[in-house]
């Protein structure tokens, strides 16, 4: 049986620690995610600190094994064990709110676990971060991973870019946050991971500040289908429909 990756191990090896930021410019930024600033939080700006305390708790509960090579299967794994720490996703602006306030603007990792407060910004800055300790390991290695501050729909949103380095491969938008809705062949609906393929030419339109139109991987594959409101990632600002339906690609 392979053995699990030591991610732990992987990270301390980076050595590298940078600053995110999301609300105040677009920004593609390849390295350790160390701090995010939310510069349009309740027209306030707070920080978000990435400590490494609360960056080990979670590469220690990351089971992917060193054979293992389907993208879908090491982002799924990533999106659960995010989603665990911070006890959930967040239903409560108000509480999101509290949290920050209380504590003088700035929340660390630590701070947040479990308290089910954590969007798009911080769950963003910690994938980022176990991707590069995954790329570290020999793992997906024909990626390039960027903690991406643009938007969705016109509002302000942190995501990962996955930047393939060959000339002609599939990059991919992982959006942790939003995951997408997905007809299934009999047609029931069930929610997956928001994971949207990006052409060579869509990713060129997406750096020169274009808005690109994006539908799941999942999107008309073994007779599935996604549904939900068209997304558009990219700071061009674009006009979106009034109401969903099922013709267009999911989001939220």
């Amino acid at each position: 049986m392979a053995e699990t990756l030591d991610l732990d191990k992987a990270f301390d090896s980076i050595g590298v620690v940078g600053l995110g930021s999301i609300g105040e410019k677009p920004e593609v930024y390849g390295g350790v995610v160390e701090k995010c600033i939310l510069n349009n939080f309740f027209d306030s700006k707070v920080t978000f600190d990435v400590d490494k305390k609360g960056m080990r708790d979670i590469l220690k509960t990351i089971e992917i094994s060193e054979d293992t090579s389907n993208l879908l299967v090491i982002l799924t794994e990533i999106q659960n064990k995010i989603g665990n720490y911070f006890g959930g996703d967040c239903n409560d602006n108000l509480k999101r709110f509290d949290a920050y306030m209380t504590s003088e603007f700035k929340c660390s990792l630590s701070d947040l676990k479990n308290k089910r407060v954590a969007q798009c910004a911080e769950k963003a800055s910690v994938a980022q971060n176990i991707l590069l300790a995954i790329i570290q390991t020999g793992l997906i290695k024909k990626f390039n991973s960027n903690f991406v501050s643009s938007k969705l729909n016109n509002n302000p949103h942190a995501f990962i870019l996955l930047e393939n380095k060959e000339q002609e491969g599939t990059s991919y938008i992982f959006d942790i946050e939003n995951p997408s809705t997905i007809i299934l062949p009999d047609g029931t609906k069930k929610t997956f991971i928001g994971v949207y393929p990006i052409s060579r030419e869509q990713l060129i339109d997406f750096y020169n500040g274009k808005s690109i139109k994006l539908k799941s991987i999942l999107h008309e594959k073994n007779g599935m289908k996604e549904t939900g409101v068209d997304r558009f990632y990219g700071n061009e600002e674009v006009k979106l429909p009034t109401f969903p339906t099922d013709q267009d690609s999911g989001g939220r």
